[in-house]
């Protein structure tokens, strides 16, 4: 992965963070924030679901070649993460009720059966068939229902051998469900993206490029202004025809992220987007933006119990937000910056499984 593209993808992944927490913000207590600022939290996912796609499939070639590596970069990766977000949304909504209880049962997702909901969290079937079981007040959490088991099936069909491997990977989008099953032509979009990226062919000028990139931008305007309309919430169970257009609007706009990916690819060597003032601040806050995307609705959710005329004041709001940010930040130095002690501790776990399984099948 060139240099360029490295660089790219932490700019659209923490970009896409952004636009969900000041989506969200704009929903609990800055209602003046201009829409086209706040409207993209959930385009925002379908760019998340093709970033996925790309890294997954740069990283099955490039370097996770056996499922043992396979498993324990995952592992690392998310539950560095979940278990910080999980345990920071439950002390959060304490906090929060303490404050204000009524506020939360007036929400339409929260669910405070938070045991229950545990469950399902931590084996990312949240989303399966027809459920959206959400864990207390953070209800972000559920396109990891979806990007899980799109991980959990690339898994199937790269490392199980031939047939068996596509079968596998069918029988298991199955038992996830419709919804989730929907939607993986974003996630292999994503693959697309990588394989074209990566070959030697489709060769582009910088000029051509640079074309590429911004008709990306026109795409992606011209889909949100033309076709909203066909846009339905991923984690809702609806009827074919309302499914296969909300998929071709969220499509259209991962295929604008994809052609804005492929663009940066083919831009000359000599043409260096990085900045040396800018991009070490630019990496660093990517490497914290997934803790950002999975704490940040507790604390909006927190704020406004804590302070109930918050929307009164745009200041204020604005200074929440980064209150927000910073907090999240924070948590991102025990969880997502952490992430080879957490691999380390799954390899502690798994371990004695797998010398059990392999006594047992030695008898």
């Amino acid at each position: 992965m060139n240099k360029n593209v490295s660089i790219y993808l932490d700019l659209l992944r923490l970009c896409a963070a952004i636009a969900v927490l000041l989506g969200h913000a704009h929903g609990y207590f800055i209602p003046s924030m201009p829409l086209w600022i706040a409207s993209h939290a959930d385009e925002a996912v379908g760019a998340f679901f093709v970033l996925s796609g790309f890294v997954i499939t740069f990283v099955l070639m490039e370097k996770e070649k056996t499922y043992q590596a396979y498993i324990y970069a995952r592992f690392s990766r998310i539950f560095s993460v979940v278990l910080v977000a999980l345990v920071a949304t439950y002390v959060i909504d304490k906090i929060g009720r303490h404050y204000d209880a009524v506020s939360y049962d007036t929400i339409p997702f929260y669910d405070d059966h938070y045991l229950a909901s545990l469950v399902r969290a931590l084996t990312f079937t949240n989303e399966f068939w027809t459920s959206h079981s959400v864990f207390g007040s953070n209800e972000a959490y559920w396109s990891l229902g979806f990007e899980i088991p799109y991980y959990v099936a690339a898994g199937l069909f790269v490392f199980l051998p031939g047939r068996l491997g596509l079968l596998a990977t069918v029988l298991f989008l199955v038992l996830a469900g419709p919804k989730i099953a929907l939607y993986f032509p974003l996630w292999l979009l994503g693959v697309a993206t990588f394989k074209v990226a990566s070959s030697k062919m489709f060769n582009l000028s910088s000029t051509a490029a640079v074309a590429c990139f911004v008709a990306s931008l026109v795409l992606y305007v011209l889909v949100k202004l033309l076709f909203a309309d066909y846009k339905l919430p991923m984690n809702t169970t609806v009827g074919l025809q309302e499914g296969l257009q909300s998929l071709a609007y969220y499509f259209g706009i991962s295929l604008a992220v994809a052609m804005s990916i492929f663009a940066v690819s083919r831009l000359d060597r000599s043409i260096d987007i990085s900045f040396a003032f800018v991009t070490p601040y630019l990496q660093w806050m990517a490497g914290g933006s997934f803790t950002l995307y999975l704490v940040h609705q507790p604390l909006l959710t927190a704020l406004r119990a804590i302070y109930p005329n918050i929307a009164l004041s745009p200041v204020a709001g604005y200074l929440g937000v980064v209150g927000i940010v910073a907090i999240c930040y924070a948590l991102a130095e025990i969880g997502e910056r952490r992430k080879r002690w957490y691999g380390q501790l799954g390899l502690q776990l798994i371990r004695p499984i797998e010398r059990r399984i392999g006594s047992s099948s030695a008898h």
